[in-house]
This record gives C-alpha cells, sequence and structure tokens, in this order.
C-alpha cells in the first residue's frame, strides 16, 4: 500500500529512515548527503545517492492512506533507524521479493 502510494523503488523503501518523514504540519530539516534538507509538511523525502537512478533528493508528498500506514509503521520508534525492518515491521529484501514472486 504504501509502495503504492509513494512510487518509491525497492531501495529507496528499504533505505528510508524515520528521520526523513514529516508528518507534522511545519517545515523539518534533515541532514543528509552533508547537507541540510527541507522537508515540507506530510511529505517524506528521498535524499540523493552515490549509486541511485536519480542523482538529486526529492519531496514525495504524502496521501492521507499512505500518512496513516507511516504513522502505523513509525510508532514510538527513534528517527535514526530504517522505516521498513524485519524486527520491528517484518519487511526486508527478501520478504519484498518472496512476496511479490509468490503473487504472480
Amino acid at each position: 500500500m504504501f509502495a503504492l502510494g509513494t512510487g518509491l523503488r525497492r531501495g529507496e523503501l528499504l533505505k528510508l529512515k524515520i528521520e526523513c518523514v514529516n508528518l507534522s504540519y511545519r517545515i523539518a530539516h534533515v541532514f543528509a548527503m552533508d547537507q541540510t534538507i527541507e522537508i515540507p509538511p506530510d511529505c517524506l523525502v528521498v535524499p540523493e545517492r552515490k549509486h541511485s537512478k536519480n542523482k538529486y533528493t526529492r519531496n514525495v508528498p504524502l496521501n492521507r492512506n499512505t500518512r496513516a500506514v507511516l504513522i502505523d509503521l513509525i510508532k514510538d520508534r527513534p528517527g535514526g533507524e530504517l522505516v521498513f525492518t524485519k524486527e520491528a515491521n517484518g519487511v526486508d529484501d527478501y520478504w519484498l521479493k518472496a512476496g511479490f514472486r509468490s503473487r504472480v
């Protein structure tokens, strides 16, 4: 549900940190790739990465459904953690691959 609502690629989903998500109604800031990045309200930011397809930082707006999913996923976890982890919510690279393969 979250992947469909945001359009993030598998690698972007698995590398998304909680600190890159802004669920408040105020502008937030995160330090990534040696720079401060502004995150608008109800958005998440995908920082540029050396070996990514997109060589720029982009903001992804959150609709009502993706916001609700994120609230459920994050709960009271600290900002430095990844949103998707096997320990926190059972999602990892293997789970994503196996889940899609078994449904096709």
